[in-house]
């Protein structure tokens, strides 16, 4: 028999028994599943989800990388997840300086002329000196004769001792504001007699699209305040793991404090890990899980009137279940924590429909390599070209109770056409052989 020929009929039996394996993933090594609930049929364009926190806690990976998406049959799907983002753009303005004015002791002021009307919301102020807390406040006019209260809730601070960490807040943002003159104020801070020089004067418009996000309560009996010497814990069970969250906002029954303030933030309360003993052996056991540093900000508010609402520490993106935070008092008495909230960024789940148009969200993996899809390359192109068809994640449940779903006719007719081609190449392979054993024979005569 020819060689090249049995080697052909060999490469294709090999393919349609890689092709008939690659058809499904093994979903058992999957821990929970969900059913993907479509909103439009059928399917046009990109099928997008929004990823509920339950998928979250059920990943094995923070960054969601152990999800797979399948058809009816568990036929792989490529998918691409994407968290919201901000954007922010910071336009700088030309302005000039005149009209400095002083009440040593008490303030200072200048006044700022953008020269024609000008939208801005963003002001640096340096101002020298070292150790302090100043107020300011801005007023707006378009003549520079009546003027309009812009903000008064703007603080410039500088802290750098021993007994707190450094920190530096010379920025003061405030609602837009288009008007041609601006006015700045900063009033002495507390202790401070001497003459305070505005040094130097920055604007900007900052132009920022916003990231879509959810807000979370601490689940029942998850705000824990307690007393540790000076320092008061805040502890936050927020229910879900892995949450991209990226902020925390805190209430306080105080009017006046600044403090100093650290966040941390884990998974889990507990751990189990492996301990060597004498013999060669091991013993299990239980232990703390660690906390892990999400940041370190100011608490700060001087408040006139009526308290104002909550104040919000940003977190950049902490995924985790269990938020601490540590305040320190100082030598002052400890602020009186009324509640906490936190906001968490939106991801969405995006993939092209397939032709059973029955989809399947498998997560919890924790062996699962990061997928690579070549989606990731050209989803912007077909979002825009083909649309988009709205769908939900339906129930977590764990993979050995999800139901198998009836195959699709296209299904049937797929596994018929492998099938077919398989015995077909089995059949040309029995042939060739018979034909070269029938010649053999005939040599042999």
């Amino acid at each position: 028999m020819n060689k090249s020929i049995l080697r052909n009929i060999l490469l294709l039996f090999a393919s349609c028994c890689a092709l008939q394996g690659a058809m499904a993933i093994n979903v058992s090594q999957w821990r929970m599943s969900a059913p993907i609930i479509m909103k439009g049929s059928p399917a046009r364009g990109l099928v997008t989800c929004t990823i509920p926190p339950q998928v979250f806690d059920a990943a094995s990976q923070q960054d969601l990388s152990d999800v797979r998406v399948t058809t009816v049959d568990r036929v792989e799907i490529p998918y691409v997840i994407t968290t919201s983002q901000q954007d922010n753009r910071r336009e700088p303005l030309q302005l000039q300086l005149f009209n400095r004015e002083s009440m040593p002791g008490k303030q200072s002021s200048v006044t700022v002329d953008f020269h024609r009307r000008v939208l801005k919301n963003s002001l640096e102020i340096d101002t020298g000196g070292e150790n302090f807390r100043r107020a300011v406040r801005i007023e707006a006019s378009d003549d520079g004769e009546q003027w309009q209260l812009v903000d008064r809730y703007g603080r410039l601070v500088r802290v750098s001792d021993e007994h707190r960490r450094a920190f530096d807040r010379s920025t003061v943002t405030f609602p837009d504001n288009d008007q041609r003159y601006l006015r700045i104020t900063v009033l002495n801070g507390p202790g401070e007699s001497e003459n305070i020089a505005i040094e130097a004067v920055t604007a900007w418009r900052n132009v920022s699209g916003l990231p879509q996000t959810e807000t979370l309560e601490p689940i029942p009996g998850g705000f824990v305040v307690a007393q540790h010497g000076k320092d008061t814990e805040v502890t936050l069970d927020f229910g879900f793991r892995n949450l991209p969250l990226c902020a925390l906002m805190l209430s306080f029954g105080d009017k006046h404090f600044f403090r100093s303030v650290t966040i941390s933030g884990r998974n889990a309360a507990l751990r189990t890990e492996q301990v060597p003993l004498e013999d060669g052996g091991t013993q299990t056991r239980v232990v703390e899980e660690p906390w892990q540093t999400v940041s370190e900000d100011v608490l700060t508010r001087f408040a006139e009137g009526n308290t104002p609402g909550a104040i919000t520490l940003e977190l950049g993106m902490a995924k985790y279940r269990y938020l601490r935070v540590m305040i320190d008092n100082g030598n002052d008495q400890p602020l009186h924590v009324l509640g906490a909230t936190a906001a968490y960024r939106v991801s969405t789940l995006a993939f092209p429909p397939a032709p059973s148009g029955a989809y399947r969200l498998y997560v919890g993996n924790p062996n699962a390599e990061t997928p690579c899809y070549d989606l990731n390359k050209y989803i912007d192109r077909l979002r825009q070209a083909e649309g988009i068809t709205f769908a939900s994640i339906g129930k977590l449940v764990l993979t050995i109770q999800a139901s198998t779903p009836p195959r699709s006719p296209w299904s049937a007719v797929s596994q018929i056409l492998l099938w077919a081609v398989m015995l077909a190449a089995m059949g040309i392979l029995a042939l060739l052989i018979w034909r070269q054993l029938r010649a053999a024979k005939e040599m042999l005569k």
